[in-house]
């Protein structure tokens, strides 16, 4: 009984580090845009320049998705805000929000929209604004082939080998 309780009121495994990774798609760049996020962290205020350098891991250089990394002690919920500008854009806010986080580790990812009035949209993933190369499309293009093919063939060695019925 006492290892139970033990076990169900000890610390979770990597509960005592969390991992906040803030990405902001962007495929409107005007020249000399800046992101940056602001939230308050246990209490203690922190800043980032959101960057598309390739230095958080998992990014690329130049893709278009602008990132960050917090770490920290696991907080539940964070008040963000981003802010972006550029020499012919004012400092704007586009995320202005309290957002949950899980334990370990979250991703929050966003969509910088510009229809005559900039502002950020919620998504799941911050994808690059690239067009698919051309031996990406050549390799899914084989494997949907392939796939087919061997759809095809078992569709074939089915109505070859399960005896019909007559009436």
């Amino acid at each position: 009984m006492l290892l139970i309780l033990a076990l169900l009121g000890g610390p979770c495994e990597g509960a005592d580090t969390q991992t906040v990774r803030i990405e902001v798609s962007a495929a409107w760049k005007p020249a000399g845009l800046r992101l940056e996020a602001e939230t308050v962290w246990l209490g203690q205020a922190r800043s980032m320049e959101l960057k598309d350098d390739g230095t958080v891991p998992e990014d690329h250089p130049g893709d278009g998705v602008y990132s960050g990394l917090w770490m920290g002690a696991p907080p539940r919920m964070l008040p963000l805000h981003i802010y972006a500008s550029a020499p012919d854009l004012p400092r704007t806010e586009l995320v202005g929000s309290n957002q949950v986080v899980d334990l370990g580790s979250s991703r929050l990812a966003w969509s910088l929209e510009n229809d005559g009035h900039v502002y950020a949209r919620k998504v799941a993933l911050a994808l690059p604004d690239a067009p698919m190369e051309v031996a990406d499309t050549a390799a899914e293009l084989a494997a949907l082939g392939w796939i087919a093919l061997v759809f095809i063939y078992v569709t074939w060695l089915v109505q070859r080998l399960v005896p019909r019925r007559r009436r």
